[in-house]
């Protein structure tokens, strides 16, 4: 795994209810079947706002969370098995983000479902919020399907590029013995943890995520 980055991010809408635009975000997300206009905005790539996001990049574990949006603790008991690095603000998140995505160092991207989800908000939110999306995130959310070299999505890989049933980490995680990823939540909690200005479950529940992505991708590789 020697220059991949491992990646997961964590969204919440950019629209809330007491915005001008919730309407328009209804409506949006009615037509799309989704009876939840949040849950629409936080997957939906130009309204999804980062709100945090995990990393590791040689053996060096790393969440950035927006501390605009959320509280995080001096001296956690337990002590946190990871760094944490605050930014005032989305843009700042996601500048922090495609520097050391940009690092030469970093020859890989890793995710699960990143190729519709993650890599996709990554470059969108870079381009409203005008920070310069690193190379390497551009070439690896639009490269070819069928020829990716740059970006690892496990969930293309396990599922064979779609050809066979989409399903969540939890499932692969379960079958392979690893701890599983959603025992402090889901993705759909997010919404709540920053409502509550939880920052501590949050950065612990995004590098969760990454803690199983990098198990499941040393199995399947055949590293450990």
């Amino acid at each position: 795994m020697r220059g991949d980055l491992v990646l997961d991010i964590e969204c919440v809408s950019s629209i809330q209810e007491e915005d001008e635009s919730w309407p328009a975000l209804v409506e949006m997300a009615t037509n799309a079947n989704e009876p939840d206009p949040l849950k629409y905005g936080a997957l939906c790539a130009p309204l999804a706002r980062v709100v945090s996001v995990a990393m590791r990049s040689g053996g060096r574990d790393l969440v950035i969370v927006d501390a605009a949006l959320v509280d995080l603790k001096e001296s956690p008991d337990p002590p946190r098995r990871f760094m944490v690095k605050e930014v005032a603000g989305e843009k700042a998140l996601l500048a922090a983000v495609n520097e050391i995505v940009g690092h030469q160092a970093t020859k890989r991207l890793v995710t699960f479902n990143g190729r519709s989800y993650d890599l996709p908000i990554l470059l969108t939110r870079s381009r409203i919020n005008r920070v310069a999306a690193a190379p390497l995130l551009v070439e690896a959310t639009t490269e070819p399907r069928f020829k990716a070299r740059l970006h690892v999505d496990m969930l293309e890989v396990v599922t064979v590029q779609g050809a066979t049933r989409r399903f969540p980490m939890r499932a692969l995680a379960i079958a392979m013995g690893i701890d599983d990823p959603k025992k402090l939540g889901h993705g759909g909690a997010v919404a709540d943890l920053v409502r509550a200005r939880d920052g501590e479950r949050l950065v612990a529940y995004n590098m969760g995520d990454v803690a199983c992505l990098v198990e499941a991708l040393e199995l399947w590789e055949g590293v450990a």
